[in-house]
């Protein structure tokens, strides 16, 4: 069957006999509906991507519960940088990012979890920066005024790319966030889209205005995330570059003390946020859907560590 990954106990291997699970079963399946529906009839034990809508239904059935962790994804919007399109000019940018009421976001969407940030590194990882993260702007009238500043004050139209089923509610942050927009004047054509086709869209560099996306790490460490804004990434990608940037960037990694490395992450994120290279939006919670009978703890990094899964005693 194509919608399945099966895995099977090795016998031979080293360390055969600390193996609990003789076999698992990773099943992809799209609908929400229909995996909390596996859950609750006992075809699986663990689903992931739980919209709020279902956790009475989960949480009122005998044998199962839901159960949130943090990660280490946040969600954002990408601007295009280069000079044809209006997200080049930061003031757009930041009428965009004054527009959206991150929080409202979280208490629509997310049953009120999740993390309003200003960076992508999140904490739990070395060099986050701590002043950037639970923090977010939200002034419509101030967003009005960088628009009108900006040359755009009968409005602008834009195109947003947005994946729809990869993250949980994205199809819905995606039209909450034009809502937002359209009350400062900014009309947004949405573009929803196939996750192959999304990723094909991104690798090619053939992204329009903005788009949507989700973005994690499991290093631990602020050069992982914050190599895409540096001009290694983000020039081919969006046409963004900053010789600053990149020149603490590229010292931070053979920088061998740590608390100058630590500010000099914090230096970059400063200079992230203040040249909007990308629009945050929130550090993203995971819901599963979790049967009774496994104890099962999400990682921050959304990895699926099988060893940690344990039946319940």
């Amino acid at each position: 069957m194509d919608d399945r990954v099966v895995l099977e106990r090795f016998d031979d291997y080293f360390e055969a006999d600390q193996a609990q699970w003789d076999e698992i079963v990773f099943r992809s399946i799209p609908e929400s509906s229909t995996r909390v529906g596996e859950v609750l009839a006992g075809g699986v034990d663990i689903a992931m991507n739980i919209p709020p809508m279902d956790w009475d239904r989960v949480e009122s059935n005998e044998g199962t519960s839901i159960v949130e962790g943090p990660t280490n994804r946040t969600m954002m919007l990408v601007p295009n940088h280069r000079e044809e399109f209006a997200t080049s000019d930061i003031l757009v940018r930041e009428a965009i990012d004054l527009a959206i009421d991150n929080q409202a976001l979280l208490d629509n969407l997310m049953g009120g979890s999740g993390t309003p940030s200003l960076t992508r590194v999140n904490p739990g990882n070395f060099g986050v920066n701590e002043a950037l993260h639970d923090d977010y702007r939200f002034d419509p009238e101030e967003a009005r005024a960088k628009l009108e500043e900006a040359g755009y004050a009968d409005g602008l139209e834009l195109t947003l790319h947005s994946p729809d089923g990869r993250y949980l509610q994205d199809r819905e942050t995606t039209e909450v966030i034009s809502g937002m927009l359209s009350e400062v004047g900014i009309d947004v054509n949405i573009d929803f889209m196939e996750w192959s086709s999304f990723v094909d869209l991104r690798a090619a560099n053939q992204q329009e205005d903005l788009y949507l996306i989700g973005l994690s790490g499991s290093l631990w460490d602020a050069a992982h995330q914050l190599r895409h804004h540096s001009s290694m990434v983000a020039e081919d990608h969006i046409g963004y570059r900053n010789d600053e940037f990149d020149d603490i960037y590229l010292d931070a990694e053979v920088n061998m003390d740590e608390a100058s490395r630590q500010q000099q992450y914090e230096e970059l994120q400063t200079i992230a946020d203040e040249d909007l290279i990308n629009i945050m939006l929130f550090q993203a919670d995971n819901f599963f859907a979790v049967s009774d009978r496994v104890n099962f703890e999400p990682r921050l990094d959304e990895l699926w560590m099988v060893d940690e899964i344990t039946i319940t005693e």
